[in-house]
């Protein structure tokens, strides 16, 4: 398990409580990342106010593309509908932590992956769509669109976040930028008619 929450009385309560993972502690994002491709984890405790400049939605995307593990957000000060929270879900986490945490929960969440219907029932009716990550990939797409620039580092990332939304739902990518967006958005629907 590797702890990346920031926090020190978070990081000393896990290796008090949990027995069943060694544990490695990352203060910061970057570093974050080098030790997830090095020791492969089965999870990643990750805090939304992880000290760093990286996005934390790249930070999860990442995670998850160089380690298939389980990741645990601590919401910090997100509340539950959040844009952050709304695209967490989206990007594959199903198990979050509001504050004030409470520890027995805290442990349950460790030692028991929430599945995603249960995650759904929680989550309320997941929202027709995920209005931060799609406005933020249609506008990097209108700054430097994909088909005249395919090598920018803003349409590689536009790439990346939309075929980890694709892949969360089960979808192949579009041919265009365009046409995964629309995939996207009918991926949600069936979901929500599905829950219904």
């Amino acid at each position: 398990m590797i702890l990346a929450t920031g926090e020190e009385s978070i990081d000393e309560y896990v290796k008090a409580n949990v027995f069943n993972y060694e544990i490695i502690t990352v203060p910061f994002k970057k570093p974050l990342l080098q030790k997830v491709q090095e020791f492969q984890p089965d999870l990643v405790l990750l805090s939304a106010l992880l000290p760093g400049d990286i996005d934390i939605r790249d930070i999860i995307f990442e995670t998850q593309k160089a380690s298939n593990c389980r990741i645990i957000l601590l919401s910090g000060n997100a509340a539950p509908k959040s844009e952050l929270i709304i695209d967490a879900f989206f990007l594959g986490i199903r198990d979050f932590l509001f504050d004030p945490i409470d520890p027995k929960l805290f442990l349950e969440k460790i030692n028991h992956p929430t599945s995603y219907q249960q995650a759904t029932m929680d989550f309320n009716k997941v929202p027709l769509k995920s209005p931060g990550l799609m406005n933020r990939i249609i506008t990097l797409n209108k700054k430097n669109p994909v088909l005249q620039s395919p090598q920018s580092e803003v349409s590689t990332e536009a790439k990346q976040l939309t075929a980890g939304i694709l892949s969360v739902l089960g979808l192949a990518p579009g041919r265009t930028l365009e046409e995964s967006l629309i995939r996207i958005e009918e991926g949600i629907s069936e979901l929500l008619k599905r829950s219904k």
